[in-house]
């Protein structure tokens, strides 16, 4: 159970930190400097999509 939390916390880091030292990301970062787009983004994480 621990070991899946970690895990859960670990590989999403890990996957950013990749993404955003790549020449070609799969998920560009850059999205998120616009703020509203990043917030929306950041609520739909949390309250999931239907």
């Amino acid at each position: 159970m621990v070991s899946a939390l970690v895990a859960a916390t670990v590989l999403p880091v890990a996957f950013g930190l990749v993404e955003t030292r790549s020449p070609a990301p799969l998920a560009p970062f850059g999205i998120f400097r616009n703020r509203r787009l990043g917030v929306a983004n950041a609520v739909i994480a949390c309250v999931g999509w239907p």
